[in-house]
């Protein structure tokens, strides 16, 4: 998951694959450049058998793209298949996805729904507001 939001799909993951390996990655937006900012990464550096690995990035709202672009290259640059990695999302808009097909095109989106656009902020439109804050009611 990316911390803290892609939180909330850890348990159902564990039901669904029991053999997986949960790590954590943490990466906040600056506002202002709506560019992410790592603070957080459990991802071992070297991934053995690489083209045998799946990975499944839970994240629920994909808006800029620009924080499930970070996910997606930390596990690339590790030399896992692109079409090996799932991103999981709750709602998303086209210009994320526009962004994640752009620079990794066999990257496989799931998502429940795509809204309308992103507003002045980088933020979904209708979408839901702050994710984390939703799941930990922390509003």
């Amino acid at each position: 998951p990316i911390l803290r939001a892609g939180l909330i799909f850890t348990d159902e993951a564990t039901d669904i694959l029991p053999q997986a390996i949960i790590r954590h990655i943490g990466m906040c937006r600056d506002e202002e450049t709506l560019k992410p900012v790592w603070y957080y990464n459990k991802v071992p550096k070297e991934t053995k058998n690489p083209e045998k690995s799946y990975v499944y990035i839970t994240d629920p709202m994909l808006a800029t793209g620009n924080s499930l672009l970070e996910a997606v290259k930390l596990y690339a640059d590790k030399g896992i298949p692109c079409k090996n990695i799932k991103c999981l999302c709750m709602i998303c808009a086209p210009q994320g996805i526009e962004n994640i097909r752009k620079n990794y095109p066999d990257v496989e989106i799931i998502t429940a729904a795509i809204d309308d656009h992103l507003n002045e902020k980088g933020y979904i439109v209708p979408g839901m507001g702050d994710a984390g804050d939703r799941i930990f009611n922390t509003i």
